[in-house]
This record gives C-alpha cells, sequence and structure tokens, in this order.
C-alpha cells in the first residue's frame, strides 16, 4: 500500500509522536489529502513506515475514530437545519 502524510513535518510542530501522528493524519483529511473513512494503513503497517509503536498507531487511530464519528454527528446535525 502506498500511504503518506507529512508525519516528519508534524514532528517539528508537536511534542510527542502520538500528537505528530494525529495531527497529520488530520491536517490530511481537513485538506482532503484523505477521505474521510478511507481505510488507512494497518497499525502494524503504520507503525513499521513511520517508526512508531503499535500502541501508539492503536490510540491514534481511537482518537481519530472518535473525532470521526462527532464529525459525523454534528454534519447530520447541520444537513437536518438547512433542509
Amino acid at each position: 500500500m502506498q500511504f503518506h502524510i507529512p508525519y516528519h513535518i508534524s514532528t517539528q510542530k508537536y511534542p510527542s509522536k502520538r500528537l505528530a501522528l494525529y495531527y497529520a493524519i488530520r491536517d490530511c483529511t481537513a485538506s482532503g489529502v484523505l477521505v474521510i473513512d478511507m481505510r488507512l494503513p494497518s497499525s502494524r503497517e503504520m507503525a513499521a513506515l513511520y517508526s512508531l509503536s503499535r500502541g501508539t498507531v492503536n490510540e491514534v487511530y481511537d482518537r481519530l475514530r472518535l473525532a470521526t464519528d462527532q464529525k459525523h454527528a454534528i454534519a447530520g446535525m447541520f444537513r437536518s437545519l438547512w433542509k
């Protein structure tokens, strides 16, 4: 799987690997580089790509999943307001 996010740039902005990965993925989603609900690499693959522990990747994936669920709920709320 070809997958690239600006993780190394994020490591210069954020103090932890966890935050750097989270914001790299989140920013790519916000800018349209990645699509919400796009299948990301497995935690094992992502950990290998960026020299992270699988635990770190799993924590980031859980946080992204929660944020995505909240965004879907908010978007649904706004869609119902605009109808």
